[in-house]
């Protein structure tokens, strides 16, 4: 008896029992100005809050990820190294490398960008500009 609840309690883990809430593979390209954003993050956050966020890296102008079906904040960011670094203090904690964010704050702080995943597979497309 307990061999045969030990044997349903495996098969049930092993094929998701109860058949939560499937995930859609979104891909896409996103690009400044025209041009590939050569790297950066993008992150997927639920308007309605009843999923999970999700962040994807951007490399050579493209992501991929695995998203519930549902609308999402969109944010991307891309920073750099700032042109102006303070000096470091021998004597004391160095603040180390600065860095600055090269996109406008529309589209990741104060994101005006959205997704809405509704199929089984989705792509996803990004044109930013930096004015």
């Amino acid at each position: 008896m307990l061999r045969q609840m030990l044997g349903w309690l495996t098969l049930c883990l092993l094929a998701g029992c109860g058949g939560g809430p499937s995930l859609t593979p979104v891909s896409g390209k996103v690009a400044l100005d025209g041009q590939p954003l050569n790297e950066g993050t993008i992150q997927f956050a639920p308007a309605d809050g009843k999923a999970p966020s999700q962040a994807a890296m951007i490399v050579g102008g493209s992501y991929k990820t695995e998203l519930h079906r549902t609308n999402y904040q969109v944010q991307i960011f891309a920073p750099r190294p700032a042109k102006v670094s303070p000096k470091l203090d021998e004597n004391g904690p160095g603040g180390g490398p600065r860095v600055e964010e090269r996109l406008p704050a529309r589209y990741n702080t104060q994101s005006e960008l959205t997704l809405n995943v509704t199929g089984s597979t989705s792509s996803a497309d990004f044109q930013l500009k930096s004015k």
